[in-house]
């Protein structure tokens, strides 16, 4: 003899619900990213950084007619400087944070031109995305009022040979306008492979890793999910079981590294808290009758939490690859309303440890994401008599999606997950029939919801 307990709710087939959140999601990635991809294949980003004296209309007009360039001007890509929380008077001087910026802001080349020391003429640095340092660097003569026209010209032909608009070869001065004009490549410049060169920008890559951490603090997640369980407890004389189909639910998750406001060496050392909530209603059946029943499942955890991020790779800080490793405590309860059927609302008390995984594939801004948590020691707290006298559980659970980036800082998210943990009861509960019972149980589901990063 013994309860069983079903949920009232029809059974919905679980790759049913997958099938369609997988279909939505995947419709709302490739809407919003297949006009950007189209643009991308045509189009070269090219920001320009204000031009010392004058000229900057001219070197935007220039480059504007070139039909493959993308061109944003200087007010534009302070803006994405700005934003990313970087000072504009210091992202030029920094490789690292300029990288930073322009992978955010898609930018294929900079365009910066630098007065020379006896101010005579300018030094045009065309600096590319990939290492964020000059691919090519020219002089350009300078008139009274900045820029001429005639440089501005010089320059956009230099940009088409760079983009693959021009044919290679040298430029050719065209008319006495030009004919002061001259390219001529920095012969002082640094090698690349020198070691002091290595050294300064080992250095500058890992200060920019903590400044971008220290700024990077905040993560917050926000799912709806489906929630299936199955609960499976053996006693010696009978058993007790609960399947369910699945339950709509709601999922908030925060991670937050506050110490890094105050502290640069404490970046990668933060807190977390994650809270879910399912609704189910239950038909249980007795030998008397069938009776429904409200339940609710709901769990609560916090801990430490550490991370091992790459925030200035080609994806943006939400989508770049992390690594992180938690230690918290777990409490999670089944709540059933009051009933004549003496079913009990259990509670589980447990300490967590896990890692998760995130790093960036495929589409701009898509990334898969995967989560792992050991469960080396749990008890029951309230309902555990009814099937022994102490329990120790123990168990493992695993979570695993994707990560798309809909706006700067904001993206959606979708997963699927699924927690099995074992009981081992000793003595004997206040039910009839359960003496040192074994218990089971599997909670599954999906998830779809948004995450914003501060």
């Amino acid at each position: 003899m013994g309860f069983e307990l079903k949920s009232s709710r029809n059974r919905i087939v679980l790759p049913t619900w997958a099938a369609v959140i997988v279909t939505i999601f995947l419709t709302i990635v490739l809407a919003s990213s297949s006009a950007s991809a189209e643009e991308k294949a045509r189009k070269v980003r090219v920001a320009v950084i204000e031009v010392p004296v004058g000229g900057t209309d001219l070197l935007l007009a220039e480059l504007r007619s070139v039909a493959m360039l993308d061109v944003r001007d200087p007010t534009w890509f302070m803006n994405q400087v700005k934003g990313r929380g970087f000072r504009p008077e210091n992202v030029m001087e920094r490789s690292a944070d300029l990288r930073w910026v322009m992978s955010g802001g898609s930018v294929d080349f900079v365009v910066h031109l630098v007065l020379t020391s006896d101010g005579n003429a300018y030094m045009a640095h065309f600096i590319e995305a990939e290492t964020a340092q000059p691919r090519r660097t020219v002089q350009v003569d300078k008139s009274e009022a900045g820029l001429s026209v005639a440089g501005a010209s010089f320059l956009r032909l230099e940009m088409e040979r760079l983009v693959g608009a021009a044919p290679a070869g040298p430029v050719v001065a065209d008319g006495s306008a030009t004919a002061s004009t001259t390219a001529r490549v920095e012969e002082d410049e640094p090698k690349p492979d020198d070691p002091e060169v290595v050294r300064q920008r080992a250095a500058d890559a890992k200060q920019a890793i903590s400044d971008r951490l220290q700024r990077d603090w905040l993560w917050a997640r926000a799912s709806f999910r489906m929630i299936g369980k199955d609960t499976l407890v053996a006693g010696n004389e009978t058993t007790y079981s609960f399947v369910s189909g699945l339950f709509p639910g709601f999922e908030l998750d925060i991670e937050a590294y506050p110490f890094a406001l105050s502290n640069a060496e404490m970046v990668s050392a933060g807190m977390y808290v994650n809270y879910y909530h399912g609704f189910d209603r239950l038909s249980i059946a007795t030998e008397e009758q069938i009776v429904e029943l409200a339940f609710n499942h709901f769990g609560i955890e916090g801990g430490a939490i550490y991370r091992m991020d790459s925030p200035l790779g080609r994806s943006s800080a939400l989508t770049n690859e992390q690594v992180r490793f938690k230690l918290g405590v777990r409490y999670e309860a089944s709540a059933i309303a009051e009933n004549d059927a003496g079913i009990p609302s259990t509670s589980v008390i447990s300490v967590v440890t896990g890692a998760r995984l995130l790093f960036p594939v495929m589409l701009d801004n898509l990334a898969v994401w995967a989560n792992v948590d050991v469960v080396p020691f749990a008890f029951f707290g309230n309902g555990g008599d009814q099937f022994g006298k102490t329990s120790r559980s123990y168990g493992f659970g695993t979570q695993v999606g994707f990560l798309y980036e809909l706006a700067s800082g904001i993206g959606m998210t979708l997963g699927y997950s699924f927690q099995l943990n074992r009981t081992n009861f000793v003595g004997e509960g206040l039910v009839d029939g359960f003496d040192n019972a074994l218990a089971f149980e599997l909670i599954q589901g999906l998830r779809a919801g948004f995450v914003y990063q501060h």
